[in-house]
This record gives C-alpha cells, sequence and structure tokens, in this order.
C-alpha cells in the first residue's frame, strides 16, 4: 500500500451538488439576495433557505455569470431589485445624467511663496 502525498480536502465533497440549477434554487438565491445583498457568500447557501449541497463557492459564480445576468437582460436592477427605468429617473430627478460634467479643476497653487517681511 502506498502513501498518498498531498494534502487533505478542506471539506467534505461527497455531499456537494453538481449539474444543473433548478428553478427552486434560483429563486431562493434571488430572494436571499434582494433582502441580505450580496456581501458575505460563505453564509448564502446556509441562509438562503437550505440549498443543499450547493457550494458557497457555487452559488457566487452562479450568481454572477447567469441570475444578475438575467436580471440585466430583463431591465432589472441585480443590486436593488428596481426596474432600470425607476432607477434612471431618480438619478434624472436629483439632475444626475451622463451629459452632467464634473465640475471644473481647482485653480493651480501659487508658483511663487510670499516674501518674508525684511525685518524678520
Amino acid at each position: 500500500m502506498g502513501i498518498k502525498m498531498g494534502r487533505p480536502p478542506c471539506c467534505d465533497k461527497s455531499n456537494v451538488k453538481r449539474g444543473l440549477w433548478t428553478a427552486e434554487e434560483d429563486a431562493k438565491i434571488l430572494a436571499y439576495i434582494s433582502t441580505h445583498g450580496t456581501g458575505n457568500w460563505t453564509s448564502v447557501p446556509k441562509k438562503a433557505d437550505q440549498l443543499p449541497g450547493r457550494t458557497d463557492n457555487d452559488v457566487k459564480n452562479h450568481w454572477n455569470t447567469k441570475l444578475r445576468k438575467k436580471l440585466f437582460e430583463k431591465g432589472i436592477d441585480p443590486i436593488t431589485h428596481k426596474p432600470m427605468s425607476q432607477i434612471a429617473a431618480y438619478y434624472q430627478s436629483i439632475g444626475f445624467s451622463k451629459s452632467t460634467k464634473s465640475p471644473p479643476p481647482p485653480p493651480p497653487p501659487p508658483t511663487a511663496l510670499p516674501k518674508a517681511h525684511p525685518n524678520q
């Protein structure tokens, strides 16, 4: 019997779920993220109404490669889950638009220091 080389696995991979995501899993992720945001991916599989067998990395990758893009395509902001048109209207109402130019740069500092008083 030979000696196995390498480091031990970080976790038990026997219960990891592979394959396609179900509509139910998508709904659980969307519901969790719309309430809690995307801050801590490690907690999502545990707290997103139980996603058995999905790792935090699986959930993060699925969100970034599939779900977020689907929301954009449907005209929904993936952060606020509000229609993009509503967000654009809000920004216009506060005076922000693509044509809004940034303020001019501040004037350059003076090049010469004032001369010291001769009696000092």
